[in-house]
């Protein structure tokens, strides 16, 4: 791993964490990582295959996307994340972390003129 940056060599035969690591080690960022693999992998990997049936078009039925092609499920979005709690769990934890690094709109947007 530390030939990849995760960790630093701090010794012979001895490791200790860096700033990569305490990211990954983040409850956020372990939350992204969980929904990107299990939310959004299958989704792009049934996206070619899905692009294809639907003619390269945007869909234009909230029932008839992706998601349902790689869950084999005839929820929307919002009831299959309702119904795979850890799923939503993960996305939660992503989306409040990013909300916690980012920078507001309403301090770059003049609100007050």
């Amino acid at each position: 791993m530390s030939s990849v940056g995760l960790i630093r060599e701090s010794g012979t035969d001895s490791f200790a964490a860096n700033q990569v690591t305490r990211i990954l080690a983040m409850k956020g960022s372990q939350g992204a990582i969980l929904y990107r693999f299990e939310t959004m992998g299958p989704m792009f990997q049934a996206l070619p295959h899905f692009s294809r049936r639907t003619g390269y078009q945007n869909p234009t039925d909230g029932n008839d996307v992706v998601l349902q092609q790689a869950f084999q499920t005839d929820l929307d979005a919002y009831q299959w994340l309702g119904a795979h709690p850890s799923n939503l769990e993960w996305f939660n934890q992503y989306m409040s972390s990013r909300r916690n690094e980012a920078e507001s709109w309403l301090s770059a947007y003049p609100v007050k003129e």
